[in-house]
């Protein structure tokens, strides 16, 4: 334990890097212990072991304006031709902050996005600082005040060294959700197959959900996030826990739609169509394993059998995709021959950089084509998906879902050594919700070297999302604003927050959606800071409102209160559907499961009181008659409240409309329940029975969801859409 003046320097050092010496949370103020801000600070670079250490490593960042070259980012708000308030375009130049020796000139030359070069101003210097290495002055320069959006680069060479600053022009906001109130389905792609599946819901799917979705007046699709798995087996289940961003998961792949497949032999088109019980589209599990074993087989025959054409169109996507399609595909290559987390690897293997790699990739050539053709076919499926939701009419289409993180032995980790503190897992700090904390498993990504790289791959991220569909759904947006770290030999209740740059990441944000005509939406829940809440206000992205969590102190929040810049939802996936919380069977599996966290007979009556607080809403508000209702007419109700919103976005869960109890994912489990792993399935006297795309249009539970929440016009409900933003219908009755 470090003596009191080493504990008094950490916490000085530590409030000065950003790593917060107490936090609150549900009502109560916690300080992290000594050894987890020795840790953290550690991990980001700053050397604290003793107290002369630690005062060594604040003076140092206190005096990093002047020892540094330049500043590493600098972002410049421009206003657009889409409504952006003009006022907020800044009447003087942005500057950017240099420094120099004493006596030197140094050279500076600003090359934008598209290659030109723009002349800048001279530096004005200000005061100077003497050192044992010589006599340091610091500026700072004028930026073009006409700067098009887009990221250009701002390089200095002082004779010495040479550094660059990133600078940023991104729009005031991103793209707005539109005036009029639009809804759309929430689901889980793996989950809901169609009778030509192999094993799982699948890109194809994707597109064929979307022409039918648009002929019943949904704008969009929100599925799960759809970012790469480590090829090896076991699979990865969790769509939230993938092995990178920043490339897309082919087991989604329908492969009869892959160029070259109607060509194959009779036998081959046999063999191949040939499939095992497993991937049936009446199977009960989603079996990720059977299902990437038979499709990988089939993807490596068509890619073995690709063309001239095909091959010109694989190096086009190769060259591309540069060192970062490169570095994936070779760790996909070496994770198909030594499994996963890659620090089981060969020594000579785990760093991306060294020679060993190189050479392993040359000896393998056909093996790292392959997975690069992988991706092509992804972006191919991906891209069309959203076509057909446009073509047919939505005004958004798909919305992707963007994780938290990756995994810690995964691609992206493996791909980016100086990134991530390796060290480090985010989580959540102990709640009311969860006593002991959340640990997810996953290494936060170092502030400061996303700023040192100009944020490349947060881009690489962003437009992974954006350019094969029409809106983004960011998971935990808290985590541009800050981020829970908690050491890897420590729990969630000894961690703490590290601070992020939140408007250089928002400006990114920002700049991508704008490129891409893309709405973007921040999950908000929990607990969230006052920081974020503006930055998300002031550019325009979308809050979350789930009906779960909308509360004015103990009652539901009624429908005139809810937020007008949000998407409305009844539930989540990590949360119960309608139909399981209203009858009961999600509290019986929490039962069942032990992650009650009080006595049984305290957790029945907390949710009868929620049941009956959220009843007397539905009736009051005229959305539910409560003579003799049933789950259902009662899981109806709630949408009826979700459409009487002023929220711009509703989104249906369609597990909800087929009446599907089961979650998808129970938090706090794993082998336990069969998380990510079930098909969409309505329920019946034997059991759920698994629904296919082209059945969904038959089922009577389905066409009531879609009338409740896109009426006929003349209906009472469609009088409910059309009244004025934030107006409650009041308190009739249905006729």
């Amino acid at each position: 334990m470090p003596r009191s003046n080493h504990r008094t320097a950490l916490r000085e050092l530590a409030d000065a890097a950003g790593v917060a010496v107490a936090y609150t949370a549900s009502g109560s103020t916690h300080r992290p212990p000594d050894a987890t801000l020795q840790a953290v600070l550690t991990a980001l670079g700053h050397s604290c072991a003793d107290e002369r250490a630690a005062r060594l490593a604040l003076r140092q960042l206190r005096r990093r304006p002047w020892t540094r070259q330049i500043d590493p980012v600098v972002v410049v708000r421009r206003a657009t031709d889409d409504g952006a308030r003009r006022q907020h375009t800044p009447v003087h130049p942005a500057r950017v902050t240099v420094s120099a020796g004493v006596g030197v000139t140094p050279r500076l030359r600003l090359t934008l996005e598209d290659a030109t070069h723009r002349p800048v101003s001279e530096v004005r210097w200000g005061g100077r600082i003497d050192r044992p290495d010589g006599a340091r002055r610091r500026g700072s320069i004028a930026l073009p005040n006409d700067l098009p959006l887009g990221y250009h680069q701002l390089d200095i060479d002082d004779g010495i060294a040479q550094a660059t600053c990133t600078v940023i022009v991104a729009p005031e906001r991103a793209p707005s959700l539109g005036a009029a109130r639009r809804w759309g389905w929430m689901l889980q792609l793996y989950a809901v197959r169609s009778s030509a599946s192999w094993g799982q819901g699948e890109y194809r799917d994707l597109g064929v959900l979307a022409t039918w979705s648009a002929e019943q007046g949904a704008d969009f699709l929100l599925i799960n996030p759809v970012h790469a798995v480590a090829p090896d087996l076991p699979i990865q289940p969790s769509p939230y826990s993938p092995t990178s961003r920043r490339f897309y998961d082919p087991c989604y792949l329908h492969v009869p739609d892959i160029d070259g497949f109607a060509g194959l032999s009779a036998e081959e088109l046999a063999a191949l169509t040939r499939l095992p019980p497993a991937l049936q589209p009446d199977s009960d599990r989603i079996d990720r394993d059977a299902i990437w074993e038979h499709k990988r087989a089939a993807l490596w025959t068509l890619f073995a059998d690709r063309d001239a054409t095909g091959q010109a169109a694989l190096d086009a996507f190769r060259h591309d995709g540069g060192v970062s399609l490169w570095r994936f595909a070779t760790f996909c290559g070496i994770a198909e021959h030594h499994g996963t987390p890659f620090h089981q690897w060969p020594a000579a293997l785990r760093d991306p950089r060294a020679a060993a790699v190189a050479s392993w990739a040359r000896d393998h050539d056909q093996l790292i084509a392959f997975h690069c053709w992988l991706q092509l076919q992804c972006v191919r499926q991906l891209s069309g998906a959203q076509h057909r939701a446009t073509a047919a009419g939505m005004t958004i289409g798909v919305i992707h879902d963007l994780a938290v993180g990756v995994e810690p032995g995964g691609a992206d980790v493996w791909a980016l050594p100086d990134e991530f503190a390796r060290s480090m897992r985010v989580g959540a700090p102990p709640d009311a919700f969860n006593q002991q904390g959340q640990e997810w498993g996953q290494p936060p990504p170092l502030p400061g070297a996303m700023r040192a790289h100009g944020y490349r791959t947060q881009r690489e991220i962003l437009r992974a999302a954006l350019t094969v569909g029409g809106g983004l759904r960011i998971d935990h947006i808290l985590g541009l604003s800050r981020l829970f770290w908690i050491p890897h030999d420590a729990g969630p209740a000894d961690g703490t927050y590290v601070r992020y740059p939140a408007d250089e990441q928002f400006a990114v944000l920002a700049l991508e959606a704008h490129r891409a005509g893309a709405p973007v939406i921040g999950e908000d829940l929990g607990t969230v800071d006052d920081r974020i809440r503006r930055l998300m206000r002031r550019r325009r992205v979308a809050g979350s409102a789930v009906v779960y969590f909308e509360m004015d102190g103990a009652h539901p929040r009624p429908a005139a209160r809810y937020r007008r810049n949000a998407l409305a939802s009844v539930t989540t996936h990590d949360l119960p559907t309608a139909t399981g919380w209203w009858d009961g069977s999600a509290f019986d599996v929490r039962t069942r499961l032990g992650l009650l966290m009080q006595p049984v007979e305290d957790a029945t009556a907390e949710v009868t009181r929620e049941r009956e607080a959220m009843e007397a809403l539905l009736v009051g508000a005229g959305f539910l008659d409560p003579d003799g209702a049933t789950v259902r007419d009662r899981v109806l109700a709630m949408y009826r409240l979700l459409s009487a919103t002023c929220s711009r976005l509703v989104a249906v869960a369609l597990w909800d409309a087929v009446g599907d109890p089961r979650q998808p994912n129970v938090p706090g489990t794993v082998d336990a329940y069969p998380n990510w792993r079930l098909p969409l399935a309505a329920p019946t006297p034997a059991g759920p029975r698994p629904v296919t795309v082209e059945q969904l249009d038959g089922l009577a539970p389905v066409r009531q969801m879609v009338d409740v929440v896109h009426p006929r016009a003349g209906t009472r409900a469609d009088d409910i859409a059309r009244a004025p933003a934030g107006q409650a219908y009041g308190n009739r009755q249905e006729p």
